[in-house]
């Protein structure tokens, strides 16, 4: 009904829209503040006769190939976990819906499959000495990774001597495969040191590891749950380079002396052939 204030503005009486929180307009984003009155959603919902139409908002969820799924709900609520869509997947990609919160709706609403990269490294939180990454991991994860560095309870065995660089599992907080471990070393740990991976069997086995700048590189096997990095007992590595120069030394000394006797017997032969002349 239309009915005027003392100003003899007509203003309009059981003419109802609703309006959730901020006047951004009815059920069809237009305002009609002049023409209706605003009710929030419970005094709304509560008034006899409202349609249906008027309660009920469907989400649409578009595929990349532009097929569509649909959900309904009631103005203002939430999806159960079990009826969201699931994104379709594509290699290399983490796939989300872009814009959905499921935080409540009050209109219907579309959204749109987007496809993020995965990150192919990620690092720890820990830190080395001179503030850098302590450890990195090459491989396939969603973005936003972090490498998470895990106790272990269980370690290799050592020689006398020996004593770890570091001793850790690994994990990406978001999932993802690694295929590479880079750890920082310390400046006085760049050579004599050696590797070794706990399987997903709970094993440990050695592996062959570089150094990548001031990185040492290993390759992990899919399944890995750890890995260790041991520095060599002085004394060992010293005895590898003193064996290595005294076997260098050797060599030296063997093709020297065979030099020598191929030389003497050269000169044997010729005062042979010098004597039968004469």
């Amino acid at each position: 009904a239309e009915t005027h204030d003392e100003d003899g503005i007509p203003t309009i009486l059981g003419n109802y829209y609703l309006c959730p929180g901020t006047d951004i307009g009815g059920i069809d984003g237009i305002s009609y503040e002049a023409a209706a009155q605003t009710l929030g959603k419970d005094s709304f919902f509560a008034l006899e006769g409202v349609p249906e139409l008027f309660s009920t908002v469907t989400l649409s969820f578009v595929h990349e190939d532009g097929s569509m799924e649909e959900r309904s709900l009631h103005s203002g609520g939430s999806l159960e976990e079990s009826l969201i869509p699931a994104p379709r997947e594509k290699t290399g990609f983490i796939a989300s819906w872009d814009g959905f919160e499921n935080d409540g709706y009050d209109f219907d609403r579309v959204f749109h499959t987007v496809y993020s990269p995965y990150s192919s490294t990620v690092q720890s939180l820990e830190l080395s000495a001179d503030s850098l990454p302590l450890v990195l991991a090459e491989g396939s994860f969603p973005p936003g990774s972090i490498l998470r560095l895990i106790p272990l309870n269980s370690a290799p065995s050592l020689s006398d001597g020996e004593e770890f660089l570091i001793l850790c599992g690994f994990e990406a907080d978001k999932g993802g495969q690694a295929h590479t471990i880079r750890y920082r070393l310390p400046e006085d740990s760049r050579e004599h040191f050696k590797a070794f991976v706990m399987a997903y069997d709970g094993k440990w086995y050695g592996v062959d590891c570089g150094v990548l700048g001031s990185y040492a590189s290993l390759s992990i096997p899919e399944g890995a749950q750890g890995f260790a990095l041991v520095r060599e007992a002085a004394p060992l590595w010293q005895f590898k380079a003193v064996m290595g120069a005294a076997v260098l030394l050797m060599v030296i000394a063997l093709i020297i002396i065979i030099r020598h006797l191929i030389s003497e017997k050269k000169k044997l032969k010729a005062r042979a052939k010098l004597s039968a002349s004469i």
